[in-house]
């Protein structure tokens, strides 16, 4: 469920699709649960996403699994930061907002 994935291949062989890159990196490996940072952008504009989140990946006892989806308090700055996942161990929590 990691790593950089793009729709090249689609939209070069259907004009209806866009070239769409996504990025999903792990980040905050020492707190509970497994965190993943979420990029999602067009192939040609890398720098400016428009979609951001923080997914929160949790184990139930019952055998089934919890997500959590939150959006950052200011974006703008983890722009790019999916390859460099240790920027965000200099914040907690307190940085994101519930969907």
């Amino acid at each position: 469920m990691t790593g950089s994935f793009d729709s090249s291949e689609q939209a070069t062989s259907d004009d209806s699709y866009y070239n769409i890159s996504l990025h999903m990196y792990p980040i905050w490996t020492s707190k509970d649960g497994h965190w993943l940072y979420v990029e999602q952008a067009l192939n040609s504009n890398q720098n400016k996403p428009y979609r951001q989140r923080i997914y929160q990946l949790e184990k139930l006892e019952n055998g089934k699994f919890s997500s959590k989806v939150y959006t950052l308090e200011n974006p703008k700055e983890a722009i790019g930061k999916w390859e460099r996942p240790g920027y965000f161990d200099q914040f907690d929590t307190s940085i994101l907002k519930r969907t």
